[in-house]
């Protein structure tokens, strides 16, 4: 459902005629085809007597970054933008792939100045917004999402995204709200469901998030995230015995599901299952040796052992 990281796409002969239109098909069939090196060719061949063709520059690019040479790709975008900075397929590939390669502020600044010029534009405001959400920022995701949101409103990524920065800023009512938005928006798609699972708990909402939870699981009966939310949820309502099962069922679906585990040691913590516990969250740390808190949780676990070496 997320468009997060979808930049190589729509590669296409765009609006040119004549003999332009001619090498930019046969450029389309070859990248289609799989022969990126003759497309490539043909694409580098028709830039030397055209240096100013969008069309030529955007889908070089783009069938560059499918050849799996993103840094040249990107070189053709910014050229491309540097010309003409109103392009938004040109745009919205650089972002996209700059995202990509991890040079986050470099994407951030793509999109802001494309918004600067085009305030109005559903998808860069989306993209900024979605990448603020990965990065942690969820007060500057908000208002770049609100605004796509107001343009596409049905659009349960948005929906999906504004629920998550308002979760991170511990906004639990408000986050809710867009969850339920976004499955009903998307009645297929699992990850409003958990979302919507895990606010709900966290708001007491104890019924809600069961049968939220129970939705995800009838789209994905195999879903450990599931599986595990609807365990917090019966060892909150009190029935420690049903959450124990439903931990230990994730885990027969994937014994090596470092956050199930991670899950089901701190149950077991709770519990005073010293044993298990230790058991537990020492092959989450086996598995992930940099997750920090399942170290922080195994120390607390030794500690209420009355083992503190």
């Amino acid at each position: 459902m997320s468009e997060a990281g979808n930049s190589v796409s729509g590669v296409s002969p765009g609006n040119a005629d004549g003999e332009t239109a001619a090498v930019l098909r046969a450029a389309v069939r070859a990248a289609g085809a799989g022969r990126h090196a003759e497309a490539i060719g043909l694409l580098e061949a028709g830039l030397v007597g055209r240096p100013d063709d969008l069309d030529f520059r955007q889908n070089l690019a783009l069938i560059l970054a499918l050849a799996g040479r993103r840094d040249e790709a990107i070189a053709h975008l910014k050229r491309a933008l540097a010309a003409r900075p109103e392009a938004e397929k040109a745009t919205m590939t650089l972002g996209g792939l700059q995202t990509e390669a991890g040079a986050y502020a470099d994407a951030i600044a793509t999109y802001e100045a494309f918004l600067r010029g085009q305030p109005r534009h559903a998808g860069a405001s989306k993209a900024l917004g979605l990448l603020f959400v990965v990065l942690g920022r969820a007060g500057e995701a908000v208002p770049h999402l609100e605004a796509a949101l107001d343009i596409r409103k049905d659009d349960a990524d948005l929906l999906n995204a504004l629920g998550t920065a308002y979760r991170a800023q511990k906004d639990n009512g408000r986050a809710a709200a867009f969850f339920e938005r976004a499955a009903v928006a998307a009645p297929d798609w699992l990850p409003p469901r958990r979302n919507l699972g895990d606010t709900l708990q966290a708001l007491g909402r104890l019924a809600e998030a069961r049968v939220a939870f129970a939705a995800g699981l009838a789209l994905a009966p195999d879903d450990a995230a599931c599986l595990c939310g609807l365990a917090k949820v019966e060892d909150v309502d009190g029935h420690p015995e049903a959450a124990d099962a439903l931990f230990q069922r994730a885990l027969a679906l994937d014994a090596s599901d470092v956050d199930t585990l991670y899950q089901h040691g701190l149950f077991l913590r709770k519990k005073c299952d010293h044993a298990r516990a230790i058991e537990v969250l020492e092959r989450a740390g086996a598995l992930a040796p940099r997750f920090v808190e399942v170290w922080n949780a195994l120390g607390t676990v030794y500690s209420a052992a009355k083992q503190p070496a």
